[in-house]
């Protein structure tokens, strides 16, 4: 995920949002282009870490980029 957090604070963009929902169940961040409003990538996090069987923590994090329709 370093390449997304280093991506949407190094990059040009009209707005930006982040959230975390009910103690880190659900976090997203999203930036729109600068250069053109209908591109759009986001992050989101599914639980800050769950407790697998053999011990591990993880979590899951997605992340999705918008752009308009050639």
């Amino acid at each position: 995920m370093h390449v997304f957090d280093e991506l949407i604070s190094q990059a040009k963009t009209v707005r930006r949002v982040n959230s975390n929902l009910g103690d880190h169940t659900f976090i997203y961040e999203g930036a729109q282009a600068h250069d053109d409003p209908q591109s759009t990538v986001w992050k989101f996090s599914v639980y800050r870490g769950l407790e697998m069987a053999d011990g591990d923590q993880t979590s899951c994090t997605v992340v999705a980029f918008t752009k308009p329709r050639i």
